[in-house]
């Protein structure tokens, strides 16, 4: 969950630091960022405000915000739009501990109906695929079940 909560607190700084001129992050200057990749952030905020959190738009007046990993509504928010997300800054490979628990919590999250993707070797990021209706409730109900049935690593 350490490696979602970096993740979540990347795309709201990313979001929040776009300019014309591109981002800055790790003392040195990015490449500017692509109309395509602001286009991929406003939609990438648009999808998880639809599914119920509050996320700034991209551009230089947006706050900065960071979320709780165990926040089981930005969970699901983030799983149903990571297809959407910006790329995420890279501070570590997840322990073993971590990718099993991974693995068991989207395990988990099929039998509570929701199509999760097993993470990709080397990564902890569950991603879901929604189809028209589904309820986005539904997904953080069965967020909060799993949660309790497969606990966050500690030390993580």
């Amino acid at each position: 969950m350490l490696e979602d909560m970096r993740t979540l607190r990347f795309a709201a700084v990313a979001l929040a630091a776009v300019t014309s001129i591109g981002l800055a992050g790790c003392g040195k200057e990015n490449p500017p960022v692509s109309q395509s990749e602001q286009d991929k952030m406003v939609k990438f905020a648009e999808c998880i405000r639809k599914h119920g959190v509050d996320f700034p738009d991209p551009g230089p007046n947006a706050p900065e915000k960071t979320y709780d990993p165990n926040d089981v509504r930005m969970q699901a928010a983030h799983a149903a739009c990571r297809s959407l997300a910006p790329n995420p800054h890279q501070e570590g490979k997840p322990s073993a501990a971590e990718e099993d628990r991974a693995l068991k919590l989207a395990e988990c999250l099929r039998k509570r109906g929701i199509n999760a993707k097993d993470p990709a070797p080397g990564s902890i990021h569950i991603s879901i695929e929604e189809s028209p209706g589904d309820d986005p409730q539904k997904t953080v109900a069965a967020y909060a079940a799993c949660n309790k049935e497969v606990p966050a690593v500690s030390g993580g």
